[in-house]
């Protein structure tokens, strides 16, 4: 059984914040200039399956919407019924409350499709969406190959940048590392 120190995540909240501040102004250090024909972007996508490496997405879609003024769409797609899409528009709407998001146009969206990727995409070029956010497992090779993991998928076929976030490091007891910085993981365009 896992224990989560309360006073580690929103230290790493804040570190977290903080990175994607530098990373999205194209602050120094972060090895990311900011090319002088790149516009704010105006419509972000955070596609989100109420996993870590998502919530962890999430805190830097709504930090680069108030970083950028733009408007935060928040996707989970759903497989199913729709009672399962109520249940999970509840679950977003909640999962929304538990995050600051005071000034920004905010806009949970639950959408059902058997193939999540393609459902990103097909919103992100509906919506002219100008950067999506997505968390990643980092998950090995052989699962790849195989089978090839969402955030794969969405960053070779988007219309736009992909920004893949990786949630932070944790101890044997659960708690946030505390050397873990956040990760970003990458830039996609």
């Amino acid at each position: 059984m896992t224990r989560k120190n309360s006073r580690a995540v929103p230290e790493f909240s804040a570190l977290r914040t903080a990175a994607a501040a530098q990373f999205l102004n194209g602050s120094a250090g972060t090895g990311y200039a900011k090319p002088e024909c790149m516009t704010p972007f105006q419509r972000i996508l955070v596609s989100v399956d109420f996993g870590e490496p998502s919530i962890a997405a999430l805190e830097y879609g709504i930090e680069a919407a108030k970083t950028h003024g733009a408007s935060l769409y928040v996707l989970h797609v759903v497989n199913g019924a729709d009672a399962t899409a109520a249940a999970a528009r509840a679950r977003l709407e909640a999962l929304m409350a538990d995050h600051d998001t005071d000034g920004l146009h905010v806009f949970p969206v639950v959408v059902a499709s058997a193939d999540v990727p393609d459902a990103i995409l097909e919103f992100g070029v509906t919506r002219q969406i100008d950067l999506i956010v997505m968390g990643t497992h980092g998950g090995g090779s052989w699962m790849r190959f195989f089978v090839g993991s969402v955030a794969q998928q969405v960053v070779r076929s988007a219309h736009c940048p992909v920004m893949t976030v990786r949630p932070p490091l944790r101890d044997s007891l659960g708690m946030v590392a505390t050397a873990s910085m956040p990760d970003v993981c990458a830039l996609h365009h």
